[in-house]
């Protein structure tokens, strides 16, 4: 019983230091993967507007879900917010109006 309860520990102090790091990222995206982000929200946009000449994307987050979610404008006047899927390929894109 006591040789059960000392290799216990170790595991329960390495499952709360590995949760520990993941609080830690909170949600934060690498410049690797906002690159990536970024080029599949404009990849998108250029094939569906027909006059995406400019387009300016913010910094990508997660929802309160866990959704990934870019804003940005179009030609500085249509803002948008893209919802991507884990894989980064775009799920939906909403307009917003004035």
């Amino acid at each position: 019983m006591k040789k059960l309860k000392v290799g216990i520990i170790p595991i329960l102090v390495i499952i709360i230091l590995l949760g520990g790091c993941q609080v830690n990222q909170n949600g934060e995206f690498s410049d690797e993967n906002t690159n990536e982000i970024h080029d599949s929200v404009r990849e998108y946009l250029l094939q569906e507007y027909e006059d995406g000449s400019q387009i300016e994307l913010k910094k990508p987050y997660r929802g309160e879900m866990g959704s990934i979610f870019v804003d940005g404008t179009i030609n500085d006047e249509q803002k948008f917010s893209a919802t991507l899927n884990e894989d980064y390929s775009v799920s939906s894109i909403a307009f917003m109006s004035d």
